[in-house]
């Protein structure tokens, strides 16, 4: 598992994104909006690979969540 926090959301930075995916299967994306509308905006940009959601709203997104997305919870 690794980790990337993208701190400004437009524009998609594209390079930091392809250098992050490097031995990476599949992507997960959290969100708090209902429709992973980032994720979409990336999707592109993943090489292929599985594009995953984690959506919610109105409360934090819990390490739970992102266990299951990953099938280890």
């Amino acid at each position: 598992i690794s980790f990337m926090n993208i701190l400004s959301l437009f524009p998609v930075p594209v390079e930091r994104i392809a250098h992050a995916l490097n031995g990476v299967e599949r992507v997960l994306v959290a969100e708090e909006n209902l429709y992973g509308l980032y994720r979409q905006v990336i999707a592109p940009h993943c090489g292929g690979r599985p594009v995953i959601g984690i959506n919610g709203i109105g409360s934090m997104i819990t390490p739970h969540q992102i266990l299951e997305a990953i099938g280890a919870g």
